[in-house]
């Protein structure tokens, strides 16, 4: 999981990056349409913010795609653990060494045991992408705070986008 942390992170920057030309792109169509309108480019510009839009998909998916492998195979390696649980026991078994019943309770003890790691890989790549995302959140907080404190009066936006 932490080996795919700086792909991740890569990824993510990536796909934010790809929202704000997206966001950038639309809300400039929005401002110059009867510009573009009557200049006959509208079509040439919506092309190139659909572009970007798909641009956008295409940095969603791989920002997706990066820690559902490192889950899956963090996943996988777990899973593997509890099958040699499970062909230790049965060799034991097959030997005489060990019970039936103390088999069964052994296995309940093992998938007791690994079954909450299954989760955190989960709730750990959750937690990897989420630190990732709250760095544009601290600047907008910084840059809110910046722009009061030398511009009383003016919004962050009017300054800052």
């Amino acid at each position: 999981m932490f080996a795919a942390r700086k792909a991740q992170q890569s990824a993510e920057k990536k796909n934010l990056d790809a929202h704000r030309v997206a966001y950038d792109g639309v809300q400039e169509y929005l401002d110059t349409v009867q510009e573009l309108r009557s200049g006959g480019l509208e079509q040439t510009y919506l092309d190139g913010v659909d572009q970007k839009l798909e641009y956008v998909v295409k940095c969603a998916f791989k920002n997706e795609i990066v820690p559902g492998i490192a889950v899956t195979l963090a996943q996988f390696t777990m899973r593997f653990g509890l099958v040699a649980v499970l062909l230790i026991g049965g060799i034991l078994v097959a030997d005489g060494s060990l019970s039936v019943n103390l088999f069964i309770m052994y296995l309940l003890v093992a998938g007791r045991i690994y079954e909450p790691f299954g989760s955190s890989f989960m709730l750990m790549a959750e937690m990897l992408s989420s630190s990732w995302m709250k760095r544009p959140l601290l600047w907008m907080r910084r840059a809110k705070h910046w722009c009061r404190k030398h511009y009383p009066g003016c919004s962050i936006i009017k300054l800052c986008w």
